[in-house]
């Protein structure tokens, strides 16, 4: 069965949150501490990369056949990947196979990429 896992970035605090369905009882405190306008919540894809590190909704992801990085996104009930500047509905299909022939690089926040890197 799925586990469904979420992160949230504190705009404020300038750090990630963890938490799923069955704990966040134990964030309740952290997660009210942060006003939630500054908060962005992302989802776990369910996937782990070439190296097993979990891949997230908003992390920078680098493929095997791929030339440039791109964006996880959640769009239309499904993850996706997305080159920065191109609108979500120009995405692409991101499953299991994709995730292990490559790699995560970063975050959209802690570490970003840009095109070329």
């Amino acid at each position: 069965m799925r586990e469904i896992k979420f992160r949230a970035w504190d705009k404020v605090e300038k750090k990630w949150l963890y938490f799923n369905l069955y704990n966040v009882n134990l964030y309740q405190k952290e997660l009210s501490n942060a006003v939630l306008d500054g908060l962005e919540f992302y989802l776990f894809t369910d996937l782990h990369d070439k190296n097993g590190k979990e891949i997230w909704e908003g992390d920078w992801f680098k493929s095997y056949w791929r030339v440039d990085p791109f964006i996880i996104i959640f769009f239309n009930g499904s993850f996706r990947g997305k080159y920065p500047k191109d609108d979500p509905e120009k995405g692409f299909h991101f499953d299991d196979y994709e995730a292990k022939n490559g790699k995560v690089i970063g975050d959209i926040y802690e570490n970003p990429v840009r095109r070329g890197e």
